[in-house]
């Protein structure tokens, strides 16, 4: 009698699925599962944060006797700084033109001020003192290129008239005042440091399947060195924020801390920018090197996938790589802990316009070279945010030549500055209620499980043997309708003979 074919297939196609599904269990039991750390509501991890801030500048004058006044930043108070504009319509006539002037005509000054004439004019200009006029004063003069410059330092009080050597109507007025008794303000240090300390922590206040939603607080503390002349009462500062995060991609919804860090960022470039640096460093600089397009932003606080050395990472603004691993050893229960270093680095040299401190109007092209460097460590077992170093660094260097005025006349000067500027940030894990696995020492990877445990291969290949083996036996009897081993066979019935009728 034969088979039912139908019959075999159906057994077939039973048999087939039932290995299958044997052999995921299987890889099921032996690989491990990535996703985000085991979020839960209520869960939360708190860093301690370390940072200082470093400025250090430079001013030198050749000849150094003229540094006082090359290198002298602008001045609300005593001395003061007058700007004088010469304005021409380039072709000044001998008997007048209302085109061509000082502008103002009249320029008070306090004593030990300093008067700086700028040439927007097409035409050579020569300023020269009216001695006739300025009887028991001391003289001074200078001949001014189109885009040149004139200083003059006025250490007596009077009134100084002065003209235009080749324009004899072109006049104008120095008033010096005598200086007003006032503290004497320390000049700008040439180096100092901010500290920052404190704490950074996060915890979950809503969770969904595809969403989390942390509440970010933080503590800070900031410190100034002492300073010449300057008291600074240390300043504590704290705060919250939501932050959502959507668990599979990592991406942060808008104005959520990104946001603020951007903002806090654009205040901090601002304030740097305006503060009164011998380089004159424009935030613009710092704004493009922080700040990026209007791409999304992935949180640091985890990553989701398996990582190897060499993985991209997505991170912030853009993407960083795995270089690495290491070993932590953190504060209290979390122990020794396996991670991967993420590292992303920007390295760029550019040309910023460097604004004259005591003349707005005049500038200098120079080089300035920024440095950025991030670190993040991530648990090896759960991709949790262990510690992450951030540099940042500006250095600038310029040389203009100017004119300084004095009464034997004006005498040419090369200034050079150079500032630099360092941040230093860090994080580090110092408590989290999450559930810490032991860290792998190798990849977390079937393969990676398989070299470090090298008994497991052979008890996998055993139980996969013996469940094949199984399956094997049972498709065989419900396809042959054997019986097991050691049973007697069914004895087919002989069919009775026939007798030919």
């Amino acid at each position: 009698m034969s088979e039912d074919p139908t019959s075999t297939t159906k057994l077939f196609i039973r048999s087939y699925m039932t290995l299958v599904g044997a052999f995921t269990l299987l890889l099921l039991a032996v690989a491990p599962v990535y996703a985000a750390p085991p979020l839960s509501l209520g869960s939360s991890t708190s860093y301690n944060l370390t940072g200082k801030i470093q400025v250090s500048q430079s001013c030198t004058s050749d000849p150094a006797i003229y540094t006082p006044q090359a290198c002298a930043p602008p001045s609300t108070g005593n001395p003061t700084v007058a700007n004088v504009t010469i304005l021409d319509d380039g072709s000044c006539s001998s008997s007048g033109d209302p085109a061509c002037s000082f502008s103002p005509m009249f320029a008070p000054v306090s004593q030990g001020g300093m008067v700086v004439w700028t040439n927007l004019g097409t035409l050579q200009h020569d300023v020269k003192s009216n001695a006739t006029a300025n009887i028991g004063l001391p003289n001074f003069s200078g001949n001014i290129t189109s885009g040149g410059s004139l200083r003059v330092s006025f250490l007596q009080p009077g009134v100084y008239q002065y003209y235009d050597l080749a324009y004899s109507w072109m006049r104008g007025t120095i008033v010096v005042t005598p200086a007003a008794s006032a503290p004497v303000v320390p000049p700008m240090p040439s180096s100092f440091q901010v500290d920052l300390g404190g704490n950074l922590g996060w915890n979950v206040v809503g969770l969904s399947t595809s969403q989390g939603n942390l509440n970010v607080s933080h503590q800070i503390s900031l410190s100034v060195s002492p300073l010449p002349g300057i008291s600074f009462t240390p300043v504590t500062e704290s705060g919250s924020y939501e932050q959502s995060i959507n668990l599979s991609t990592r991406a942060e919804s808008p104005s959520t801390a990104t946001g603020i860090v951007e903002s806090f960022s654009t205040s901090l470039a601002s304030a740097l920018a305006g503060a009164t640096f011998a380089t004159g460093v424009t935030s613009p600089v710092f704004q493009s090197t922080l700040l990026a397009s209007n791409t999304p932003d992935y949180t640091t606080w985890w990553v989701n996938a398996p990582l190897s050395l060499g993985s991209p990472v997505q991170i912030l603004h853009g993407w960083s790589s795995v270089t690495g691993s290491e070993g932590l050893n953190l504060p209290g229960s979390i122990g020794t802990r396996s991670a991967w270093i993420v590292t992303s680095q920007l390295s760029q040299s550019i040309n910023i316009s460097i604004p004259d401190p005591s003349n707005p109007l005049s500038s200098t092209t120079s080089t300035a070279a920024v440095i950025l460097k991030l670190l993040w460590s991530y648990d090896k077992s759960t991709g949790l945010l262990l510690r992450n170093d951030n540099a940042a660094s500006l250095t600038t260097h310029s040389v203009a030549q100017t004119t300084i005025g004095t009464v034997t006349g004006p005498v040419p000067v090369t200034v050079t500055r150079d500032m630099a500027l360092t941040i230093d940030i860090a994080l580090r894990l110092s408590s989290t209620s999450l559930s810490l696995p032991k860290s792998p020492s190798r990849t977390s990877t079937l393969m990676g499980l398989l070299s470090v445990m090298p008994w497991v291969p052979l008890g996998i290949a055993g139980l996969a043997a013996g469940v094949a083996a199984a399956l094997i036996v049972w498709f065989t009897r419900r396809a042959k309708g054997a019986t097991l081993p050691g049973s007697a066979p069914a004895t087919a019935p002989i069919p009775s003979p026939t007798t030919p009728s």
